[in-house]
């Protein structure tokens, strides 16, 4: 008769566990952000993808450029594509998302504030 309560404390323990087992696999982590460092050689308005030269080997030369998800960052102010296409060396934030680098931000500095 003691058999009952121990089966029943067993599957109960079972059942929480899985629960909470269960409950942590549901939850997602964002997409990886890396940095990538390197001057600005060109924008390609089709494709909507900005061309980087002196990039440490290894790194993308050239991330995709999201205009309702990239933010766009000149001395920490928001900028536009015109400003950046003038910009020397930029710093940008990037997630690898089906096997191609998407920009999350873009940031650098202007020619004033430099001196």
């Amino acid at each position: 008769m003691n058999s009952s309560p121990r089966y029943s404390r067993c599957i109960l323990r079972f059942v929480v566990f899985s629960s909470l087992l269960g409950g942590a696999t549901l939850t997602a982590m964002p997409p990886r952000q890396h940095l990538l460092t390197g001057v600005v050689q060109s924008f390609d308005s089709p494709t909507q993808t900005l061309n980087l030269a002196s990039v440490r080997p290894g790194l993308p030369s050239a991330v995709l450029i999201q205009p309702k998800r990239t933010r766009l960052r000149e001395d920490g102010l928001p900028a536009t594509l015109q400003q950046l296409t003038a910009a020397g060396p930029v710093r940008i934030y990037y997630r690898t998302e089906l096997g191609r680098p998407v920009a999350t931000e873009v940031s650098w500095r202007s020619a004033t504030k430099k001196t």
